[in-house]
């Protein structure tokens, strides 16, 4: 492990981990984080380089004095030879980690034989079939809290959104205060989605849609009660229309400072803010509430049937997850059992009060040094598929 580069995975006597600090700036906001990158010489001057370019726009400012010159650093430092101190801290830790846990297997899962598995021989879906979720409950809570969120904060946030958008002179300001307002909304609806226990991702992204939609209503309602100098807020769909096609016959924007845009120039701004408050908390809670499996015919949770010992990523994961989607699991039996840092995590479910659901569940996981400790991260490794009772049975005995 050693001698083997975590990006390219050719062996290379010349592997370096290093720590950098990422900053974001956000006007008064300023976020950083601490990131390790490793590889070989070539694979780790690719990382540094996407880095620079990925944290150009979020650390703006403070880019040329905070992440070009660790980029240049650590550029000219991964030319040295041999492995820096932070990688072989990192494989010696891995190595007690893979050791640790082979122990606890063994423990829990002897090398003699078991009897054999306990198989309902009538498969109920196709071999290899993609499970595709049926959604899980999107429970009361969240709804309930998402509401008092939609009519108790959003309408008088969109009112101070307005307020700022229509006096404020500096354009700068203009275009980040829309992006920190909508990212705000996407991160709340997104936090109480997962702390209150919503279990539907496609309710979810619904609810999302409906919100952001909710959200710049609000906004383009109290952004022409300011700019009209109305008394009362005009909530009539067909009225606002017509004030923005006024707008526009008049090659207008209302702005403090008198600026004047033509009609085209006028739409594209209301498209690109709709695209905005829509688009965002969308793509912000698109993932964010785990999928918990769950029976096609009896809509109930799938439980834990088998889990293998854990096992070595493929060579070609390409090829290994189509073999999956065709339902043949010899090639997930014959990889070979964990001895890197990276590894697979694989669970047969199964719904006990049906039988003959089955579902093939991977995961990728990946230990990593942080702060000097080992911390595991995981993804699923591929979408979730259903497999017949005769495959499962060439995984042998647990």
């Amino acid at each position: 492990m050693e001698n083997k580069c975590p990006q390219c995975g050719r062996e290379c006597g010349n592997i370096k981990m290093y720590k950098l600090t990422a900053v974001m700036f956000l006007v008064a906001v300023t976020i950083t984080k601490t990131l390790y990158l490793s590889g070989c010489p070539e694979c780790l001057r690719k990382q540094l380089a996407k880095h620079s370019l990925l944290y150009f726009f979020p650390c703006n400012i403070f880019w040329p004095f905070f992440t070009l010159p660790q980029v240049i650093y650590y550029w000219i430092k991964s030319g040295k030879p041999g492995p820096s101190p932070l990688w072989l801290e990192y494989t010696e830790s891995v190595k007690q980690v893979i050791e640790e846990q082979a122990a606890v297997q063994e423990a829990a899962i002897p090398k003699e034989d078991l009897p054999a598995l306990d198989l309902h021989q009538n498969s109920r879906h196709q071999n290899g079939a993609v499970y595709r979720a049926g959604g899980g409950e999107f429970g009361l809570r969240p709804a309930g809290m998402l509401l008092i969120w939609a009519l108790a904060v959003i309408p008088v946030v969109s009112y101070g959104y307005a307020w700022a958008t229509y006096t404020l002179t500096d354009l700068y300001l203009r275009m980040i205060i829309p992006a920190v307002w909508v990212l705000a909304h996407g991160f709340i609806i997104r936090q109480i989605a997962v702390r209150s226990g919503c279990h539907s991702p496609d309710g979810l992204r619904i609810a999302a849609v409906l919100l952001g939609l909710w959200n710049l209503y609000c906004a383009w309602v109290c952004w022409i009660c300011i700019m009209s100098q109305h008394d009362a807020l005009i909530f009539d769909p067909v009225h606002i229309w017509n004030i923005i096609k006024h707008l526009a016959e008049q090659g207008m924007w209302g702005l403090a400072e008198g600026q004047v845009f033509s009609p085209a120039e006028h739409f594209a701004v209301w498209a690109l803010e709709a695209v905005l408050f829509i688009a965002t908390p969308l793509v912000m809670v698109w993932n964010a509430v785990s999928q918990v499996p769950i029976c096609s015919l009896c809509r109930k949770k799938l439980q834990l049937f088998h889990q293998l010992r854990q096992r070595n990523p493929p060579d070609n994961p390409v090829l290994f997850k189509k073999s999956l989607r065709h339902g043949d699991l010899a090639e997930l039996a014959a990889l070979p059992e964990r001895a890197f840092a990276d590894y697979l995590v694989i669970q047969i479910l199964h719904c006990p009060d049906c039988g003959g659901v089955y579902l093939l569940k991977i995961t990728y996981c990946i230990d990593n040094v942080k702060n000097g400790k080992v911390r595991t991260s995981c993804r699923p490794f591929m979408p979730m598929v259903y497999v017949e009772a005769s495959e499962i049975a060439k995984l042998g005995k647990p």
